[in-house]
């Protein structure tokens, strides 16, 4: 069976870049055949979750389903050193790419004297952050009850503009409807992991002041203007302006989408500083600006985003996404990931850990006594504009 890539999906068509990797940490041995078992009725009840690519031709791809999910076991004598943010991780991954006829997931089971680690790895081409826990949540409940409620839908046409424009589309109108830019952004040669914790206590604190002052803003807000504010100096200009984005779940405000939608739903949020607004700006007003831009991506917008993205495609090939970038501060809030939930028979993780933080992101998750936000700075370099 065949899917057809939705524009949104396409722009996750990288080899390397995008990847989605988590880690899960339990403190009682897993069953590994338990969980094995488990993938192999999720795949057949799901066919989507084997799929592999498939070229169809130089302007369109496809998923096709009937593949399997490769799943490994290893064993390490010695427990996990915990200390490197950036590469703690990496052997606890099975990497994928976006490489036709290759598996868009993997599995890897990591064995240590004390604890067991559950290591995921998902094509972002795939499905985005909510498709991921969807799949997670499917192998959770077959590992508990041999069988999940849950249902998938996998009709990306929902997605797919029905009609095209022939005009070019030029660097302007691609990045002020999209919010993407080609060719991307040059990497930074060097990049620093910075960790940084936020308090229930000090976000409720920010919370209220912020009220006080006739601003209404979330916590989210709070953290991602906290970040700009702070380390604003470490991002490239876009333009004359610092730019902080934030991926909105469309499929709370588009009626064509499901709670359930298994692909990618997502429209970026984009809030823009002058470097005098940055600085002299108060926490709240830069929460502010950036509630508002939330609150800017409707379906409207979202409709906009994915016509250009086709005309795109069709108009240069698939292989112009491989060139496309989002400029900015990119910051994905995955703090209400239902963590407990992911139960594969022997109790709820005691660790989620990310593992694939690519430069001017920062994933926001949940901690001990409020939130933990993992940051890759890059070192800037003269490929940047800065102030």
């Amino acid at each position: 069976m065949k899917t057809a890539l939705s524009p949104i999906d396409y722009y996750f068509y990288r080899k390397q870049l995008y990847t989605i990797q988590f880690v899960f940490e339990y403190a009682r041995p897993l069953d590994t055949l338990r969980i094995e078992k488990a993938l192999r009725i999720a795949e057949m009840q799901f066919p989507v979750l084997g799929s592999r690519i498939r070229i169809l031709s130089g302007h369109e791809a496809c998923l096709e389903s009937g593949g399997t999910i490769p799943f490994r076991v290893q064993t390490k004598i010695e427990d996990v050193e915990l200390d490197d943010l950036e590469h703690r991780f990496d052997s606890m991954i099975d990497e994928i790419s976006n490489t036709e006829g290759e598996p868009l997931i993997r599995i890897l089971v990591t064995k240590t004297t004390s604890r067991h680690y559950l290591g995921v790895s998902f094509s972002h081409l795939l499905g985005d952050g909510a498709s991921f826990f969807l799949f997670l949540k499917i192998l959770s409940d077959i590992c508990i009850y041999q069988k999940t409620t849950l249902t998938l839908s996998t009709d990306r046409q929902a997605l797919i503009p029905k009609t095209s424009e022939d005009l070019p589309i030029d660097t302007q109108k691609l990045f002020s409807t999209t919010g993407y830019v080609t060719p991307r952004l040059p990497s930074s040669i060097r990049s620093t992991v910075e960790r940084v914790n936020f308090s229930n206590s000090d976000l409720g604190r920010l919370k209220s002041v912020a009220a006080k002052a006739g601003v209404r803003i979330s916590a989210n807000d709070i953290i991602m203007a906290d970040l700009l504010k702070r380390f604003h100096h470490e991002f490239p200009l876009v333009g004359k302006q610092y730019l902080v984005r934030c991926p909105v779940d469309m499929r709370s405000v588009d009626s064509r989408l499901s709670t359930n939608y298994f692909g990618n739903a997502v429209k970026d949020a984009l809030a823009f500083f002058d470097v005098v607004e940055i600085k002299e700006f108060s926490l709240a007003q830069v929460a502010q600006r950036i509630r508002q831009a939330v609150e800017g991506a409707h379906s409207q917008s979202f409709q906009v985003s994915l016509q250009t993205l086709n005309n795109l495609r069709i108009q240069k090939g698939f292989q112009i996404f491989e060139h496309l970038g989002c400029p900015g501060f990119l910051v994905s809030n995955l703090s209400k990931f239902p963590v407990s939930q992911i139960n594969l028979g022997t109790g709820s993780p005691v660790g989620f850990y990310h593992a694939s933080l690519n430069p001017r992101l920062a994933i926001v998750l949940p901690g001990r006594d409020g939130v933990e936000v993992y940051m890759k700075r890059p070192n800037l370099s003269s490929n940047y504009s800065r102030p």
